[in-house]
This record gives structure tokens, C-alpha cells and sequence, in this order.
């Protein structure tokens, strides 16, 4: 019975595939296909819907949208406390980038300083960021020079880089950080 049923599913594949042959060899008909840009790897220069879709699935951030409601929801930070111009972000110890590099304050800090310096994509919304400090190796304090309501909204948009591994691959740039990693990124 088994041996059967094997030859029926090849017999019926077989069929399948010889009726649609003819369609295939058809000649003078017109293919068409669509090209969808891939999108920016570098998360200091995402700024649309495909390069969104990357960010997502490649990056983490500090918070996430709250799912069926308003607000935010810690995701590489465990918490968050502050208001006005001020606020301190603890950090999740059980992080580990795909480097293998633990998660520390210093990244979040290089984070924002690189896509502060490269002035591209979604910086903007990092405008009101004063200074960004490493108050320890699981806080970081965001200092803004004016109150900006939607601050933690815009961290959606901030993705965490290894900064250990960006280091390490540094491209030639002015400046003491050369190109930020921006060749190794894209």
C-alpha cells in the first residue's frame, strides 16, 4: 500500500509537470518582473519602509511599541525612569550581540553619538540629545537640551550597534573615528 501511494504522488507530480511545460516553452511571450530595493544595513542611515523592515529584524532598541495600546515597553532596557530633559535607562544584563559581545552602557552612548555624527536618516529625531553619558556599565542618562515629549517614542527608531565590533572596523574618515563603521555596516 505504502509503495502505492509513493508511485501516485510521483505519477500525479509527473502530470503537474508536463501540463504545465507547454505554457513555459511558449514563445514570444512577455515576462515581467519587479525589483524591491533590499534596503540600508547601516541603521545610522535607515530611513523608509524596507529599510524599517531590516532595522526590526536585525536590531534591537531600548523600547518597543507597546502591542494593542499606547506607550512603550522596555526591550534591551528592563526600565526607565524620567521626564523633562532628563532620563536613565538601566539596561538588561542577559544581552549579548550576535558578536558575542555583552550589551553595556558604552554602546547605547556609541549608538547614538555615531548616528548623532553621521547626520543621516532618522537622526533628526535625536536632535533635542544634548549629551548621552555611561553613568555605569548597565545605565545610561539621556540628557536633552529642551523637554521633547515624544523622546521614548523616538528611541524605537534608535537601533543598538556592537560598538567593540564597529571598532574593530573602522574605515578610513576624517576624524579620530574615521567612517563610523559606515562601509562595514552597509
Amino acid at each position: 500500500m505504502r509503495n502505492l501511494t509513493k508511485l501516485l504522488g510521483k505519477a500525479a507530480i509527473a502530470a503537474a509537470l508536463l501540463a504545465v511545460a507547454p505554457v513555459a516553452a511558449t514563445a514570444g511571450g512577455v515576462l515581467r518582473l519587479d525589483e524591491v530595493a533590499v534596503g540600508e544595513l547601516d541603521p545610522a542611515k535607515a530611513s523608509d519602509y524596507a529599510d524599517s523592515i531590516l532595522m526590526f529584524n536585525v536590531y534591537d532598541t531600548l523600547v518597543l511599541p507597546r502591542q494593542g495600546g499606547p506607550g512603550h515597553v522596555p526591550h534591551l532596557a528592563e526600565s526607565w525612569e524620567g521626564a523633562g530633559t532628563s532620563f536613565t535607562f538601566k539596561l538588561r544584563s542577559d544581552v549579548r550581540f550576535q558578536s558575542g559581545n555583552p550589551l553595556t552602557a558604552d554602546d547605547v552612548v556609541f549608538s547614538v553619538e555615531r548616528m548623532k555624527a553621521l547626520g543621516k536618516g532618522l537622526s533628526y529625531l535625536l536632535g533635542t540629545v544634548e549629551s548621552v553619558e555611561a553613568v555605569d556599565g548597565s545605565t545610561v542618562r539621556f540628557n536633552l537640551a529642551q523637554a521633547y515629549a515624544p523622546f521614548v517614542a523616538s528611541l524605537v527608531r534608535l537601533p543598538i550597534v556592537d560598538k567593540k565590533l564597529v571598532m574593530e572596523n573602522l574605515g578610513a574618515g576624517d576624524g579620530e573615528m574615521g567612517d563610523w563603521g559606515e562601509a562595514f555596516l552597509s
